[in-house]
């Protein structure tokens, strides 16, 4: 029959039907209880909780917890794409693009979002998806260290960290789900919450995003006195070549960036002569940033 977690419920056997609101139809299971110590909650590999079975309750909430997770592991420099558009220098839609299996037998039509990418020439690793058996009562930390453990990724305190997203990042403009400001007993089922999970058709299956960053947002690089920004470096045709996380001092300004910038900048780019800072919104050039403009107000 249909259950959730709330649904299978301890009873007291000293208390009356009454009081304990059991009615015709309802099905009693007996069992012994378990000793704390048989219930308590291990690491597997000091990963992820493993839960014990040990009753018909425990089983139910195993049940219920227990989900397919598809996750998406991006590299933190790949092109923005803007409403379906990548900046390639090819602005009219893509052509019909079918990418075979590596067994050969078959393949699949591109998304236009992964077809424009594919003609990006920045350098850039494609996203490597893999589906992975989550617990609905995992915390992020959890969450985020068998992402680490799948991908063959190794963690770094202090060093890295990956961001979660509902939707590829260079998609999207939300914030990561796992900021700095989230609570560290964020469960996964919080985070799913956040998601419209189900269509108005079917039930969709939930899909996570995952950027590896290469430094540990938060706490280290504000006691430091840096700001962190992401440089997007664009050709004379308007086209994303490359990009590079960069540090500037809290209260540098707009030359830092661009000085920082520079040392960056790659010969096959083929980038000459003085760096600017732009804002550009609907397909127009809205400002050009003074030298002296602070870096925070960017």
């Amino acid at each position: 029959e249909e259950f959730s977690e709330r649904e299978m419920q301890a009873r007291n056997v000293k208390r009356g039907v009454k009081s304990e609101q059991l009615y015709s139809g309802d099905i009693l299971i007996w069992q012994v209880a378990q000793s704390a110590e048989a219930r308590e909650v291990e690491l597997d590999d000091g990963i992820a909780p493993v839960y014990p079975i040990h009753t018909v309750a425990d089983l139910c909430a195993n049940q219920v917890n227990s989900v397919d997770v598809t996750v998406l592991l991006h590299d933190s420099k790949q092109p923005l794409c803007v409403d379906g558009m990548v900046s390639t220098g090819h602005w009219g839609p893509p052509g019909r693009v079918v990418r075979i299996n590596e067994d050969g037998d078959g393949g699949r039509e591109l998304s236009p979002e992964e077809a424009a990418l594919r003609l990006s020439p920045a350098d850039f690793a494609r996203a490597k998806e893999m589906e992975m058996k989550m617990d609905f009562r995992w915390n992020v930390q959890h969450v985020t260290r068998t992402i680490y453990s799948k991908f063959g990724l190794t963690e770094k305190p202090k060093e890295n960290a990956l961001w979660l997203f509902h939707a590829p990042p260079s998609c999207t403009a939300e914030e990561a789900l796992n900021t700095p400001a989230m609570r560290e007993q964020t469960t996964l089922k919080e985070l799913q919450r956040q998601l419209s999970y189900l269509s108005t058709t079917s039930k969709r299956q939930l899909t996570l995003h995952v950027v590896e960053l290469t430094f540990q947002p938060g706490g280290t690089i504000l006691q430091q006195g840096l700001c962190p920004l992401c440089i997007r470096f664009f050709d004379d045709r308007v086209r994303e070549v490359g990009s590079e996380v960069i540090f500037v001092p809290n209260d540098g300004n707009v030359q830092d960036v661009l000085t920082e910038a520079q040392r960056h900048l790659k010969p096959e780019w083929g980038i000459t002569g003085s760096l600017r800072a732009l804002e550009c919104a609907d397909s127009r050039l809205h400002k050009v940033y003074r030298p002296d403009h602070p870096a925070r107000g960017l």
